[in-house]
């Protein structure tokens, strides 16, 4: 290797074409999975907290991954405790 950094590409599926084809997984949402990996079981609030945003949007982001089924999430009482899959 020559130093190059190597981005693992994340490909989900298509929602234009029925699942058919896939495309790469790209922007905020890209950002909120990446932030999963580092943290070990978080909350909406706590996350949102620490990229500096509101927590309904981390909330929106964190609700599209469960969707994707890239994330899973554990009801504690009334907080819901994020992980990555």
């Amino acid at each position: 290797m020559t130093g190059e950094i190597v981005v693992k590409r994340i490909m989900v599926e298509c929602g234009h074409c029925c699942g058919k084809g896939q495309v790469e997984f790209t922007g905020d949402i890209r950002d909120t999975l990446e932030l999963l990996d580092k943290v070990k079981g978080v909350t909406g609030a706590a996350l949102a907290e620490k990229v500096g945003i509101k927590a309904t949007a981390m909330n929106n982001r964190l609700a599209y991954l469960l969707r994707m089924g890239l994330a899973r999430c554990v009801k504690h009482g009334q907080k819901k405790i994020y992980f990555r899959v």
